[in-house]
């Protein structure tokens, strides 16, 4: 995986030979190492990750609260799911991990990024394709990668969150530039965002289409709720964590039947692979793609109905007689069976915190809201509306994006009407994820 992402750094952010070799954990410098466990023990359970959740969190609530303005209207408010969402996870999880400084406060840089994310596949290429079909992207990059650099120097990422701050440490010590500390985080960007959006997306639109689903976590996500302090309502991150199993496989299932994640490794060597009948030669430098739908769909491993969404899976899959108030830990599951996150030892450090992020999001739209998809998304049955699947767009993540719109209507409920906050009671609450 290393030499295939070295070579997508160097092509997507044009970052300098220090910082990619700093990249490189497993076989490059000391420093290398020391930048990979600075990145995974601060977005691990522990203070650095609760203070970036509880930012993220705020934001969340903020654009809740804009929509819950709109929403106290007879008639209700619209928006496009999808255009919403990516700006709320651009928003909410760019100011958890950039602090009060964060580029992406600027409309114009996040515009930007989204430009250079949809080509982004055209840009790994190199060599001219970029400059043919992709011109508007490059451009988008080179001004976000300006704010960047503006952003090291006034010193933004003293004010930001440990991984920032720890990664900008390192840089800094070992000679990067302030050009090259500032253009890591283009693909920062992308690795945090890309796959996020999407991700959001599905977990929302799967549970919101099934009324009864939507009730049932209502009910579980209450028990977050205090009423102390100094709003009517405040929800507290760590009980989410720790006691709505049902809201975390249903997020978790979203991303099993839609996930077209594949993993993709460069043969450093000639390798031969046997199997019963046959053997395959992988020739040194060629590139081998393991297409991850196969074993997410697997029905040795998930049953006969592999192929549904089946909210209560991560729960069901269980040993007997074990914990169900918690989801399946990987330890549970045939080894690589869920590799949503990507597959050991190259696993998304951010798996918590976007996890996290898409719980809270979700449990304050069920708490808030009722919503109805519109137009040609809506499939009239006998007694009840319900929500047709929208067609995929073909882009360079893990989760395919909505490729039409979702537009939704949206009432706000009287039930919980009020002042809100969010909080963390409990400092260092460790999210089960049944990932390594």
């Amino acid at each position: 995986y290393l030499p295939c992402g070295e070579r997508c750094s160097k092509t997507l952010s044009g970052l300098g030979d220090i910082v990619l070799g700093i990249q490189d954990h497993l076989q490059g410098p000391p420093e290398a190492k020391e930048f990979d466990r600075v990145q995974r023990a601060s977005m691990s359970a522990g203070p650095d990750l609760d203070a970036m959740a509880l930012v993220s969190a705020k934001v969340t609530l903020d654009l809740i609260e804009e929509l819950a303005t709109k929403a106290n209207a007879g008639s209700g408010t619209r928006i496009e799911l999808y255009t919403w969402l990516k700006h709320l996870i651009a928003l909410s999880a760019s100011e958890g991990m950039f602090g009060p400084m964060n580029p992406f406060r600027d409309p114009e840089h996040e515009a930007d990024f989204w430009t250079f994310a949809e080509k982004s596949h055209i840009l790994v290429m190199g060599g001219l394709m970029p400059q043919i079909l992709a011109r508007d992207a490059l451009q988008a990059r080179e001004r976000n990668a300006t704010r960047y650099e503006s952003y090291i120097r006034s010193g933004g990422h003293e004010k930001a969150s440990g991984v920032v701050k720890g990664r900008c440490r390192i840089l800094k010590e070992n000679g990067a530039t302030v050009r090259d500390m500032g253009r890591i985080h283009i693909g920062f960007d992308m690795a945090m965002l890309a796959n996020y959006a999407p991700t959001a997306f599905w977990a929302v639109y799967e549970i919101l289409s099934r009324p009864g689903l939507v009730q049932e976590i209502r009910e579980e996500v209450r028990k977050t709720i205090t009423t102390d302090g100094e709003t009517d309502w405040a929800l507290d991150i760590s009980v989410l964590k720790t006691a709505c199993p049902l809201l975390l496989s249903s997020i978790q299932e979203a991303q099993r039947v839609n996930s077209v994640q594949a993993g993709i490794r460069e043969i450093l060597r000639d390798t031969t692979i046997h199997t019963e009948d046959t053997s395959v030669l992988l020739k040194k430098g060629s590139y081998l793609q393991i297409n991850g739908i196969l074993t997410l769909r697997d029905v040795q491993t998930w049953g006969y109905d592999a192929a549904d969404f089946d909210p209560y899976r991560f729960i069901k899959m269980k040993r007997p007689g074990a914990d169900t108030t918690v989801v399946a830990a990987a330890s549970e599951l045939p080894p690589n069976a869920f590799s949503v996150w990507g597959v050991a030892p190259h696993v998304c450090p951010a798996r918590w915190y976007a996890t996290g992020g898409i719980m809270v999001l979700v449990a304050m739209l069920v708490l808030r809201f009722d919503l109805d998809v519109e137009g040609g998304l809506q499939i009239q049955g006998a007694s009840e509306v319900s929500w047709r699947k929208p067609k995929v767009a073909k882009d360079f993540s893990t989760l395919p994006a909505p490729g039409e719109p979702v537009p939704v209507l949206l009432k706000a409920r009287k039930e919980l009407a009020g002042r809100w906050d969010v909080q963390i009671g409990t400092s260092r609450t460790r999210l089960q994820l049944s990932v390594p």
